[in-house]
């Protein structure tokens, strides 16, 4: 049995095609293979990134979703002592480096008790009051970059810049960025194969360690 259309309207099955059909078919058609050709362009939304926040590194800069990488290095070679990663927000660095600084010390650290008074050196970004008072609470002398346009002037007075260690803890500060620069040159932490932040903290500490036998095979020859 033919079951087309017409022989549907010849049985008194169906109403009488409109004298339009061709072509309102014709551009129904057209219609449908342009949705399905939009649907098969349109790319496929990406998941989402688990504990990934959207931050900007520069005021001007557009914002991107990322995780926070913190390292604690030594001043004498620049070694990176403990790292960690967090959430990407604007306390993130001042919390993380309170939280490195209690870290428990290992058992074979040869380096001065706690009870000695140690120095911390940082960039202006930690120039807070809070941040500075929970140093100093803690024996630790802030050596952190003035931050003159901040609201009140900066939190680091004559009492800690007028002696010669702060300009050399200045200075050794920049050995901590070539730290940063290890995992994100020579590792993958550029854009990161994993997701999730207790996956990306245990790939950054893995990438720290890379880094550091690097330059351990570097120092010893």
């Amino acid at each position: 049995m033919n079951t087309s259309p017409s022989t549907a309207r010849c049985c008194g099955l169906g109403p009488r095609r409109p004298p339009s059909f061709a072509k309102t078919a014709a551009q129904t058609g057209t219609a449908a293979i342009s949705v399905a050709r939009n649907a098969a362009t349109t790319p496929t939304p990406r998941p989402p990134i688990p504990d990934a926040r959207l931050y900007k590194k520069r005021q001007e800069s557009e914002a991107h979703l990322a995780y926070l990488d913190h390292a604690l290095t030594e001043n004498r070679h620049g070694f990176a002592v403990t790292a960690t990663v967090t959430h990407a927000t604007g306390t993130a660095e001042r919390e993380a480096a309170l939280t490195l600084l209690d870290a428990p010390r290992p058992a074979d650290d040869t380096g001065p008790p706690a009870a000695l008074r140690r120095t911390l050196g940082a960039d202006k970004n930690y120039d807070t009051g809070n941040f500075v008072a929970q140093c100093r609470a803690r024996n630790i002398t802030p050596h952190v970059a003035q931050n003159d346009r901040r609201v009140g002037g900066s939190a680091i007075d004559e009492r800690t810049t007028r002696h010669a260690g702060y300009a050399v803890s200045r200075v050794k500060r920049q050995m901590a960025e070539r730290v940063h620069a290890w995992p994100k040159t020579w590792s993958t932490m550029r854009r990161a194969m994993v997701r999730g932040l207790d996956r990306i903290k245990a790939h950054y500490q893995m990438a720290i360690t890379g880094g550091k036998l690097m330059r351990l095979v570097n120092l010893t020859g």
